[in-house]
């Protein structure tokens, strides 16, 4: 059981490893694009007047270099993305649905119409980051609450038998 808990966690780490890795070196194979007109605003961070969200204006204004930038996108983005990943698959206690849940997932992850963002000079692909983080935490906190206040003992018992603890959160 101890050998078998290792080989998933290992599993785990591989896919994390291959995935980010694959993140970054996608954003920098491409050139990073941006709106001429919309752009240039986000690298002048100023309190006021300020065109655009501080947070953002920060970090581009502080990274400067356009690369950069956009590793730290893919970097964001990958961690996000993956931390969705692992708070979905620890729901499902079938490794036959855990397998093809995470080839089904990870065919959406690296579509173009989420990496595409990773080399765009603008707040969309944090803020999509963002969004996504917020809704993954939400999640795990309401099914923590789920296994924390259910009185039921079948329910509880089955919530508890299928890999929600209150250690994983």
């Amino acid at each position: 059981m101890k050998n078998a808990l290792f080989t998933g966690k290992l599993v785990v780490v591989l896919i994390s490893t291959i995935y980010l890795v694959f993140r970054i070196v996608n954003a920098t194979l491409v050139a990073p694009f941006y709106d001429e007109f919309d752009s240039p605003q986000y690298f002048s961070f100023s309190f006021f007047p300020s065109f655009r969200t501080h947070g953002i204006t920060l970090i581009y204004s502080i990274l400067k270099d356009e690369f950069l930038i956009t590793i730290f996108q893919a970097f964001v983005g990958s961690l996000v993305w993956l931390y969705l990943w692992i708070s979905i698959i620890r729901l499902f206690s079938n490794k036959f649905l855990q397998v093809v849940f995470t080839f089904l997932y990870f065919v959406l992850a690296s579509s173009s119409v989420v990496i595409e963002h990773d080399s765009t000079l603008l707040s969309e692909s944090l803020a999509i980051s963002s969004t996504i983080f917020l809704w993954v935490r939400n999640l795990v906190v309401f099914v923590h609450k789920i296994v924390e206040f259910t009185y039921i003992p079948t329910v509880r018992s089955y919530l508890n038998n299928h890999r929600i603890s209150k250690t994983e959160i």
